[in-house]
């Protein structure tokens, strides 16, 4: 049997203590570590397609190649107040936009106050997109809209209405951090009368800003 002197033991016991603080260290290194690398967003993809009012493909596997180059039709102004002046045509891009709300919200997706992030439009010459969204451990509410742009004017917008376009309903989802929330794909009808022309009757669909030129 052998006897630890004072020196060994003293040795023996100031590497257990050094042990000990090492690992308590690399345990607070760790958990901090897990906090900073939690995500604190998730991903949102969404697809779209547009079909005619009998169900025919118009894009992006139907007869239009992008929604960039629509034909639309606006009022002159020149009938008075209660009468509709003749037509116009103007170049109009069509977008589709996704909003993202909070389902409790009185005011809805079109309320700012409202909107978890801002309104995102896409490209004309797609058919897919993804945003990013704050995770949240309750449900967030996703809207599509279809957005006109006339004559290439940022500034010259609308919002189309149902009178032109038919578009799904609310779909409520849990977006969870680091992780991608599919929305699949909303199918939307538009009321095209010829695909070949890409012509858009707008009059009763699309209530532009006054400052639209």
């Amino acid at each position: 049997m052998h006897r630890l002197g004072p020196w060994g033991a003293k040795t023996r016991l100031r590497a257990a203590v050094l042990a000990l603080t090492g690992l308590s260290a690399a345990a607070g290194t760790l958990g901090a570590l897990a906090t900073g690398c939690t995500p604190t967003e998730g991903y949102v993809e969404i697809a779209w397609s547009l079909i005619d009012q009998g169900g025919t493909a118009l894009y992006p596997d139907g007869a239009l190649t992008n929604t960039c180059d629509f034909v639309g039709l606006v009022d002159s102004g020149d009938g008075g107040v209660d009468t509709p002046g003749d037509p116009v045509e103007t170049p109009a891009t069509l977008r589709f936009e996704l909003r993202v709300c909070d389902p409790g919200c009185a005011g809805g997706c079109d309320d700012p106050e409202c909107q978890v992030i801002d309104p995102r439009s896409f490209a004309c010459n797609t058919a897919r997109g993804s945003v990013t969204v704050p995770s949240s451990a309750l449900d967030y509410r996703f809207e599509p809209r279809v957005i006109a742009e006339l004559a290439g004017e940022p500034a010259c917008t609308c919002t189309l209405s149902t009178e032109c376009v038919q578009l799904p309903g609310p779909r409520d989802r849990k977006v969870e951090g680091g992780l991608v929330t599919d929305l699949q794909v909303y199918q939307i009808v538009l009321d095209l009368d010829d695909p070949t022309t890409a012509t858009l009757d707008l009059r009763t669909c699309c209530e532009l800003p006054e400052n639209c030129p």
